[in-house]
């Protein structure tokens, strides 16, 4: 970390200083170190990063050294979104309205890190009222016919702290054939009619969650075609003819997510590609009936409504409050 990031050590110790409120014996009872101090509190390396203590997991009881690099890490890079954000802000005296690509929670693959994402900071931008939207790609392993439309980030979350969610829409046509890294495997559109299939779909993903949407030509000529322009005209007016109906979520299925649990786990750990990039696209989005991804944190405030199903995921750090309003 040292070879890439000089600032990382000295920024560390004084997030070290905050966490631990300046007292050397907290910093030494959660590590479990009874001679650290803050000056010689050092940085865990790659191996240190991926041996867990208990399982897959760092024990808190037995050290929170590594998790508490990882927590660093992630709310530092949210932090500078946050500044970047306040920034532009300033710049357009607030006349613009200003978002990011954040909060990709489901999308991991084994070779990936959750941890080193730097995502894990999506509470704090969500209470920052210099971001007024989230974006984010679908994703893309199983986009393709026969796949589903659905967001790598948390939209409704976003929603319910009164952001606005913007889906970009990449999809592959017939116009190209592209290899992704899954060689053969996708079955991507080859004609017209069913290029035509996946933007309707992509479409109707956000008109019926109320999300907004702009189509992304990834690397040029996906859409150089008169039949897609007009559909995509459409599709528009379609959008306009609905601006005022309303849009006022309806799922009875709420999929709880924990950012800090992440944090927990080792660095790449190959669970969460079963555990949430599969489960959403080959359980969540084929199961018939609208659902809801949220934040943990959010299910003790009195703004998300009641649901009928709650699906806990990576729920494996849950406080004695978090635990009431469960029950509750």
């Amino acid at each position: 970390v040292e070879a890439y990031a000089p600032p990382a050590p000295a920024g560390v110790k004084d997030w070290r200083r905050r966490r631990y409120g300046n007292r050397a014996a907290d910093l030494r009872k959660a590590w479990g170190d009874p001679k650290v101090t803050f000056e010689t509190a050092d940085l865990p390396d790659e191996v240190e990063r991926y041996t867990t203590t208990r399982g897959i997991f760092f024990d808190p009881a037995v050290s929170r050294r590594v998790p508490d690099f990882f927590l660093y890490f992630n709310e530092t890079v949210a932090d500078t979104l946050l500044e970047n954000a306040a920034w532009v802000k300033e710049r357009l005296r607030r006349g613009k309205i200003v978002g990011a690509f954040y909060g990709y929670f489901f999308c991991n693959f084994p070779n990936l890190s959750v941890v080193h994402s730097g995502h894990l900071g999506f509470e704090k931008v969500l209470r920052s009222p210099d971001v007024d939207f989230i974006a984010s790609p679908y994703t893309y392993d199983n986009k393709q016919i026969g796949g589903p439309n659905n967001s790598q980030t948390l939209p409704e979350a976003a929603n319910l702290h009164g952001k606005l969610y913007f889906n970009e829409v990449d999809t592959e046509t017939h116009l190209q054939q592209r290899q992704w890294r899954w060689g053969e495997s996708l079955n991507n559109p080859k004609t017209w009619e069913e290029t035509k299939a996946l933007l309707v779909r992509d479409f109707a993903y956000s008109l019926t969650k109320g999300f907004g949407l702009w189509w992304t030509d990834l690397h040029g000529g996906n859409f150089h075609d008169e039949k897609i322009v007009s559909l995509l005209a459409d599709l528009t007016r379609v959008d306009h003819d609905f601006l005022l109906s309303d849009r006022r979520p309806n799922a009875e299925i709420a999929v709880i997510l924990d950012q800090d649990s992440f944090t927990y786990t080792g660095d790449g750990e190959p669970l969460f590609n079963a555990l949430l990039t599969a489960q959403k696209q080959w359980e969540l989005a084929f199961v018939g009936a609208a659902w809801e991804p949220h934040l943990l944190t959010d299910v003790t405030q009195n703004r998300l409504r009641d649901f009928k199903l709650y699906v806990f995921l990576n729920t494996f750090q849950v406080s004695a409050d978090q635990r009431k309003a469960v029950h509750a």
